[in-house]
C-alpha cells in the first residue's frame, strides 16, 4: 500500500467482523461513547436525586459534626432551670452559625437540635408544647423526649438534626 492509502483509511473502510462475539474496532469505539454518555448521564441523574432525597438519612440542611463540645452552667440560663423551658442560641463555629434549641424534657435530662428545617431550610418556632413547626412551610417537628427533633408532618421528610448531650446535675455538655 501506498502512504496515500494509509492516509484515506477510515474506520468506515475496516471490515465487518464475521465471527460470533467478534467486534469491529468501530463498533468497540460506539460502545465506549454510549458507555460513557450512559455513565455522565448516571452520574448527574444520580446528583439530582441525592439533591431531591434529603428525607434518607441525613439531610442537605445538616451541619458538619465535628466532635467539639459547648458547655452551659444551668445556674446561670433561668430558661432552662424547669421541665419544659427551652433556650435557642447560636454557638459560635457550630451548626453551620445557626442557632441551636435546646429544651429541658426531664429534669435531669436536655435535648438539642437545629432549628433549620430539612425541607427548605427555613427556622422553626419556639416550642408550643411539645412541637415545633417550621415558619415557610408548616412541617411540624416533636421535641418531646422519646421522639426529639422527628418529623410529625411534612413537607419535611428528614428530621431536625440532633446534638448528644450529657448533664451532670449543673453542667449540660453539647457535642456538636
Amino acid at each position: 500500500m501506498s502512504q496515500n492509502h494509509h492516509a484515506m483509511y477510515h474506520l468506515a473502510d475496516e471490515p465487518k467482523a464475521s465471527s460470533i462475539g467478534a467486534v469491529s474496532r468501530r463498533a468497540f469505539l460506539e460502545m465506549v461513547a454510549a458507555s460513557g454518555s450512559m455513565l455522565a448521564c448516571g452520574t448527574v441523574l444520580s446528583s439530582l436525586l441525592a439533591a431531591c432525597s434529603s428525607g434518607s438519612g441525613g439531610s442537605a440542611t445538616d451541619a458538619p459534626l465535628t466532635g467539639a463540645r459547648e458547655q452551659l452552667n444551668i445556674a446561670n440560663v433561668p430558661q432552662l432551670q424547669t421541665v419544659g423551658g427551652f433556650l435557642r442560641r447560636v454557638f459560635q463555629g457550630r451548626n453551620n452559625n445557626r442557632e441551636v434549641l435546646i429544651v429541658r424534657v426531664a429534669q435531669n435530662e436536655f435535648r438539642a437540635a437545629s432549628v433549620v428545617c430539612t425541607h427548605a431550610g427555613c427556622n422553626v418556632e419556639n416550642p408550643q408544647g411539645s412541637v415545633v413547626t417550621c415558619l415557610c412551610h408548616g412541617s411540624r417537628f416533636s421535641i418531646a423526649a422519646n421522639n426529639f427533633g422527628a418529623v410529625l408532618n411534612g413537607p419535611a421528610t428528614s428530621p431536625l438534626q440532633t446534638f448528644p448531650t450529657s448533664f451532670d446535675g449543673t453542667t449540660l455538655t453539647i457535642t456538636f
